[in-house]
């Protein structure tokens, strides 16, 4: 039995809900427990506007819980009272810079780099701010048009961040793998999702191997 593709978002915004909830539940640290219980809130939002019908909602609830509302209540206050030692923590620490070492050290390509010396570090970082103006050159000049390609772009974008980064981890490139698997998990079969807004047409669906149909097109194809 297969499952309906508003049926497969339904169940993966509740399995990313529990897991969500397993920070609260197991660990100890305010911001792990404020972070989980807000994501798991907004994840469950978005898995009852999927079961409603409403992805637009879905997503806004998602982000609003995993994102936004964390932001605001940690992130903000100490940006405005503690500059420096947000520069450190977010900044500093993750990149291999501040007094404390990250343990985060796996022989990436931008480790090694980084491991040369003052210079090293210096060409790690400037090649990783290449990479991410280049991924955003790519999609000013050639924007994505599917979920399928959206989500190639982007897990590209994160495995050249997690490649050239100072210090990182092999398991940081299992993010970009699942954003891949995904994105293909809940395609429909013999169609591609447009993203709205990547054309100057509104366009919603396609078949895979054929030019894509305007809204108002006839369905007997452009010349009929």
């Amino acid at each position: 039995m297969t499952l309906s593709r508003t049926a497969r978002w339904t169940t993966g915004w509740l399995l990313a809900a529990a897991w969500a909830l397993s920070f609260p539940l197991f660990s100890s640290l305010g911001p792990h427990r404020l972070w989980g219980w807000c994501a798991a809130a907004g994840y469950l939002g978005a898995a009852a506007a999927t079961a409603l019908g409403s992805r637009r909602t879905a997503l806004a609830a998602a982000l609003l819980g995993a994102v936004g509302v964390p932001l605001l209540w940690l992130v903000l206050p100490g940006a405005l009272l503690q500059p420096t030692e947000l520069w450190r923590q977010v900044f500093a620490f993750p990149t291999g810079r501040a007094e404390v070492p990250t343990p985060a050290s796996s022989p990436l390509p931008g480790h090694l780099l980084a491991e040369l010396g003052f210079w090293g570090w210096y060409l790690t970082a400037s090649l990783l701010m290449v990479a991410g103006l280049a991924v955003a050159f790519s999609l000013c000049v050639r924007p994505p048009r599917t979920v399928v390609a959206a989500a190639d772009r982007l897990a590209l974008g994160l495995t050249l961040a997690f490649l050239l980064a100072p210090t990182g981890r092999f398991g940081y490139l299992a993010l970009p793998v699942l954003l891949v698997v995904r994105a293909r998990s809940v395609a429909v079969p013999g169609r591609s999702r447009v993203v709205t807004g990547s054309s100057r047409l509104r366009l919603r669906l396609r078949p895979s191997g054929g030019r894509p149909k305007a809204p108002n097109e006839p369905s007997g194809g452009h010349f009929a």
